[in-house]
């Protein structure tokens, strides 16, 4: 019936103690006795069950309970972390760290703390069948669209029309209920996962490479100090940071790493140049400046138009380059007569050759003419 710990309270006078009198028990002494067990008390001695009640104990909190704080001008809710000896640790609300002792908890005795209403889960709402929809029946399947009938609807299952009440149960008055056709739920299609045409790219390479110029566009590491790089242009020296998931340049540049996500490849902007333009027809001096962008040579066309007067200037901007490879030949000779140097081919084909000057001279002529037959395969 009792424990030892338990409060309890003389029902009766006793031992020299008045009824009314709170003890808690030491000790239980024996169970086997014809008036009940025998219990040892503090302050009174032994004393059977019959001449004492058991006090209802105060709350106590557990680890783990949800409880209310309140101790000063720090009150809230909070969760029990432990138990000690001079009383509990709390973790408290965002409001009271301020307040917190150990990583955002703090000490409360047990007068100060009380017991926190579990909120009721929210009951789910009772299904009601409408006309129109398909549900999923308790064994999986799908049914609908669901007809009205009488009172009650229904829906083909399992090749047949069956009946169903409004709260989903299959069956009615004068149809025998089947359990595993009762409706549970609202049917809900499952989503189409689409399958990736292209393989993982785990293993994919690497978006930059060493030698690669690249700007630092964002700063996703949060350090502020950061910040003033943003724009800074480098070029990548090395892989860095933690397993090679970035890349760094010389300290003059860039004195740190950065993941992939924060630079891009620094693209060039398009070069322009200033022109006089005359009948319609520009006529840019023998070596124009190149300037870096469209906008300052527009700055330049604007301030050459307001020196002179009454003459127009053009902007010219770059808008792409063309260029062929410049072709291998099999022999120096060839080189030599593709680049201009006729005399020198003649020379180094009649070294190589034995020839005579005239006809060296003719063969070096005709590839000087006909280039792009006498290709190296």
């Amino acid at each position: 019936m009792f424990k030892a710990g338990d409060k309890v309270r003389l029902n009766q006078d006793y031992g020299g103690k008045a009824a009314g009198f709170v003890s808690v028990i030491e000790e239980v002494v024996s169970s086997n006795r014809e008036d009940g067990p025998l219990y040892y008390l503090k302050d009174l001695g032994g004393a059977y069950a019959k001449r004492f009640e058991l006090v209802e104990q105060p709350w106590q909190p557990k680890v783990g309970d949800r409880v209310r704080y309140e101790d000063g001008t720090v009150h809230g809710a909070g969760v029990v972390r432990e138990k000690e000896e001079h009383g509990w640790l709390v973790d408290v609300e965002a409001k009271d760290k301020s307040y917190a002792y150990f990583n955002g908890s703090r000490w409360f005795s047990a007068s100060s703390l009380s017991p926190l209403p579990v909120a009721a889960e929210a009951q789910p709402a009772a299904l009601q069948i409408e006309a129109g929809k398909f549900y999923r029946t308790r064994d999986g399947r799908k049914v609908g669209p669901m007809e009205t009938f009488l009172n009650m609807f229904s829906a083909k299952a399992e090749g047949t029309h069956r009946i169903f009440q409004a709260d989903g149960t299959h069956g009615s008055q004068h149809v025998t209920n089947l359990p595993h056709l009762d409706i549970i739920a609202e049917w809900v299609d499952e989503p189409t996962v689409a399958v990736a045409a292209t393989a993982s790219n785990d293993n994919a390479a690497p978006k930059f490479k060493v030698g690669d110029r690249v700007r630092i566009v964002r700063n996703s590491r949060g350090d502020g100090h950061l910040n003033k790089n943003i724009g800074r242009e480098f070029t990548i020296t090395m892989a860095d940071g933690p397993n090679n998931t970035g890349w760094s340049g010389a300290a003059e540049e860039s004195p740190y790493w950065w993941p992939e996500s924060d630079i891009d490849l620094a693209t060039s902007t398009p070069t322009a140049i200033v022109a006089l333009i005359e009948n319609g027809q520009p006529k840019p001096s023998s070596r124009p400046y190149v300037h870096a962008t469209e906008e300052a040579a527009s700055k330049e066309a604007a301030r050459l138009a307001g020196i002179h007067k009454g003459q127009h200037f053009g902007v010219y901007v770059l808008a792409h380059t063309v260029s062929e490879e410049k072709p291998a030949y099999k022999h120096e000779w060839q080189r030599l007569a593709a680049d201009g140097q006729k005399i020198a081919a003649i020379k180094e084909l009649r070294a190589v050759t034995g020839m005579q000057l005239k006809p060296a001279k003719d063969v070096v002529e005709h590839f000087i003419d006909y280039p792009y037959g006498h290709l190296a395969a």
